[in-house]
């Protein structure tokens, strides 16, 4: 038998059985385009997730900080001090692509009869402009200018009533209704002497303990979302 008549033959059979041969060539169709339509999803999930996970910071980043266990007064204190020679070492290490050395300070703030501890970060400009934050309005501070504040979007979100230790918006998901951008931000850089001299506090003399002097400190420029609902 020659091929064409068996291809003949084949096709007259199938002809025969109409209803059969379209379900089978549907469910073959059907079956194919699942398993194409999983694959590409699950190519596209894997390169997503890829993408995202190389955005976090926390994956390649190595956080390096003085021991808090280390005696200031002690002969060989300075030897665990970040210095710049020791950012200059640490530049130096294979595969490090960057050194942004910070400095962590707490403030005390207060704004109308709400008050917070704010957690201050100093750091160089360039570092800034790589956490890639959204600006809401300003800029980011500039070198060369006065001290200014970079508020993020929930930075406003944590005063609280220091009479009743209520904390309203934080509870709420929001923040206080407060414009940086408008008006200067009160700050006392010696929170502890703030925290003393609210309270009543003395000295180790038994004297009353001063307020320490109030700062006013402008914003250069907020994060996009602030005095907005949390997310």
């Amino acid at each position: 038998m020659k091929l064409s008549d068996m291809l003949k033959m084949s096709l007259s059979n199938l002809w025969k059985r109409k209803v059969r041969t379209i379900l089978t060539i549907l469910g073959v169709v059907i079956g194919v385009a699942s398993i194409v339509v999983m694959v590409s999803l699950g190519i596209g999930l894997k390169t997503s997730m890829m993408a995202e996970m190389e955005n976090y910071a926390s994956l390649t980043e190595v956080r390096v900080e003085t021991p808090y266990d280390i005696d200031s007064t002690s002969k060989n204190a300075t030897d665990f001090y970040l210095s710049d020679d020791v950012i200059r070492k640490i530049m130096e290490i294979d595969h490090v692509k960057a050194v942004y050395p910070q400095l962590n300070a707490n403030f005390m703030s207060k704004i109308g009869k709400y008050v917070c501890n704010l957690n201050v970060i100093g750091m160089q400009p360039d570092g800034l402009e790589r956490l890639n934050v959204k600006i809401g309005d300003g800029e980011l501070p500039q070198p060369g200018k006065e001290l200014e504040f970079f508020y993020g979007k929930f930075s406003l979100q944590d005063y609280y009533d220091p009479r009743t230790g209520a904390m309203p918006y934080w509870e709420a998901g929001k923040t206080l209704d407060f414009d940086p951008m408008k008006k200067p931000m009160k700050v006392y850089l010696d929170s502890d002497a703030y925290s003393s001299a609210s309270s009543g506090g003395t000295d180790d003399n038994g004297n009353p303990v001063k307020m320490p002097k109030q700062y006013k400190i402008k914003a250069s420029g907020v994060e996009q979302g602030l005095n907005q609902e949390g997310e």
